[in-house]
């Protein structure tokens, strides 16, 4: 079986985390003929997977007839034409589904259901605020409704976790970009954790309902830490010798930040993320993360966890080690029968 994963030349982190996985696994794909691009010329194929940063500049400039365009040429071209993005979970770009046969998202609401509604801001945390503390946005939108159809032809694909988040990351994706040059991330050696949390996440969004919910970790962090951004260098520094990570939501569920989190093995602070279904499964409640609560964090609640440190060591660990085992690309092929039970699934 023929398949191409078309991508924007730019490679966008996201899209460079859609394909990694793919990367470290491509000895694997024993049955399966794997064509990475950035156009189609002649060639036909049996799936195309497109990532949605390949349309990236047409999105941001409203281009609509090139996009429909560009998808009216990839259908002449494959028998199954499959849209992927790893945006928000609610976020959906409804205008596409008459031109694809699948829609591969990295990360699903729980419940499928919600799709049948509009929220505000597009996300299940903005219509939270929203609706319980009139929170309102200065451009106020609404997720699209989805039809039952609609929603038939969404598929949970893969978040981007599985990627390179080590310092030098930034590094080895250039050389992939410009070369096509693939380096695995290496082993990173922790050191002693004697510093109490990083939480570097002090940024303004034009969002009041995002904004609201990182001013309330704000409100509880900046008095135990330092909470501005820092350089790249001390940032990672600091990682590595953090005991807790702090990672609030941002235009979406799941930050780089995670990943980093769980790479340094540091305990991870997070929004509970029990509303969202992803692969992989990053986030399982005070085993992997300790969750914390959309609303009602105060110092009663984190003083208890601080005075308790010691008890979440092992989260930390589960963490790093459900983290990692997701890049066994020789013994536990994770990817490999994940990425095989979505191609029965389109094909079937």
């Amino acid at each position: 079986m023929n398949i191409c994963i078309l991508i924007n030349k730019d490679l966008n982190p996201n899209t460079y985390a859609f394909v990694y996985p793919i990367l470290i696994n491509f000895k694997n794909f024993e049955k399966l003929t794997i064509d990475i691009v950035f156009d189609i010329k002649e060639k036909n194929y049996d799936i195309i997977l497109i990532d949605s940063k390949f349309f990236i500049k047409q999105f941001n400039d409203n281009n609509n007839q090139e996009i429909e365009n560009k998808f009216k040429i990839l259908k002449q071209k494959t028998k199954i034409l499959v849209y992927c993005d790893n945006e928000a979970s609610i976020f959906i770009n409804k205008n596409i589904f008459k031109f694809i046969d699948y829609y591969l998202k990295g990360r699903i609401p729980a419940d499928l259901n919600i799709y049948k509604k509009p929220l505000y801001g597009q996300r299940q945390f903005t219509e939270f605020y929203n609706k319980k503390y009139n929170i309102i946005d200065d451009n106020e939108n609404y997720s699209h409704i989805l039809n039952d159809h609609e929603i038939s032809k969404i598929i949970l694909g893969w978040n981007n976790g599985i990627a390179d988040y080590s310092y030098l990351s930034f590094i080895r994706k250039n050389i992939y970009k410009f070369a096509n040059i693939f380096i695995k991330t290496n082993k990173i050696n922790f050191i002693n954790k004697n510093k109490l949390f990083t939480a570097r996440f002090k940024q303004n969004y034009n969002r009041n309902t995002i904004n609201y919910h990182r001013n309330l970790y704000e409100k509880i962090f900046s008095k135990r830490c330092e909470i501005n951004r820092i350089s790249r260098f001390r940032y990672f520094n600091e990682l590595k010798k953090s005991f807790f990570s702090v990672s609030p939501y941002g235009w979406g569920e799941i930050c780089y930040r995670d990943f980093e989190s769980f790479l340094y093995k540091c305990v991870l602070l997070k929004p509970d993320m029990s509303h969202i279904n992803t692969w992989p499964n990053y986030y399982i409640g005070n085993k992997t993360y300790l969750p914390m609560p959309w609303d009602n964090l105060n110092d009663t609640f984190m003083e208890k966890i601080i005075t308790n440190k010691e008890n979440y060591i092992d989260i930390a660990s589960e963490g790093n080690k459900n983290y990692l085992k997701y890049f066994d690309c020789n013994r536990n092929y994770y990817f490999l029968e994940h990425f095989n039970k979505i191609i029965n699934k389109i094909t079937e």
